[in-house]
């Protein structure tokens, strides 16, 4: 009988412990979250009704699709998780004086690093827009990418511009934009690029710079 008692005993507490962490793994979600994750695979709206978008896992936007983000609208990355817009997808982040979208880390008290990054794999920066966007709490290291924002292997002279307008990039563990083997045409205009642990910018030899204030970060220098 004793040991039919530690038995049921042990049983009670291995129950307690998983209960525990299954409330652990699920505090970051909260009721009327929009959860997310895997290939966009038709035209997307996310909507401020149905913000914040919590990303579980990489979210793909697949060639020739676009997602636009409502102005207001809070994306919320889960831990080493990032988005992707490959091939010629299209993110259209288009945000408000008064809408401001925003990427940022699913904590309740943000660290620098938690996810990584806003990643442009191919011509699709070409067509994307950043306007009114708060991008923070990115850049995390762990596959060697330096950036909260990443432009990969994009080739194309003389083509649309990369536009970020009225940004702010803050609170990264690495560097604010980082631009990967791109001959891509980058204007950035009127944006922050504040209290990253890198350079604000690394970039390739086609940049358009108006209006901008580094403040705060590990190094001011554009690399």
């Amino acid at each position: 009988m004793k040991v039919l008692r530690k038995i049921n005993a042990t049983v009670v507490c291995l129950i307690m412990v998983i209960s525990g962490l299954a409330i652990l793994h699920l505090s970051n979600y909260s009721k009327g979250d929009t959860i997310v994750s895997g290939n966009i695979i038709t035209d997307t709206t996310w909507t401020l009704a149905n913000s914040p978008y919590v990303v579980n896992a990489f979210v793909t936007i697949n060639s020739g699709v676009t997602l636009t983000i409502e102005p207001g609208v809070e994306v919320r990355f889960g831990t080493g998780t990032e988005m992707i817009i490959s091939g010629s997808g299209t993110l259209i982040a288009e945000g408000t004086p008064d809408g401001t979208i925003t990427f940022t880390s699913n904590q309740d008290i943000h660290t620098k690093g938690y996810w990584k990054y806003i990643h442009f794999a191919g011509d699709c920066a070409k067509t994307s827009i950043f306007k009114y966007c708060q991008i923070e709490y990115g850049g995390n290291q762990t596959d060697g990418i330096l950036g909260n924002i990443y432009c990969e292997t994009v080739s194309f002279f003389n083509s649309t511009p990369f536009v970020l307008s009225t940004c702010t990039i803050s609170y990264g563990s690495s560097s604010g934009i980082l631009y990967s083997n791109t001959d891509l045409t980058a204007k950035i205009y009127g944006c922050t690029i504040k209290d990253n642990e890198g350079n604000p910018l690394i970039v390739g030899p086609m940049l358009d710079m108006q209006g901008n204030n580094f403040s705060g970060n590990g190094s001011e220098k554009i690399k």
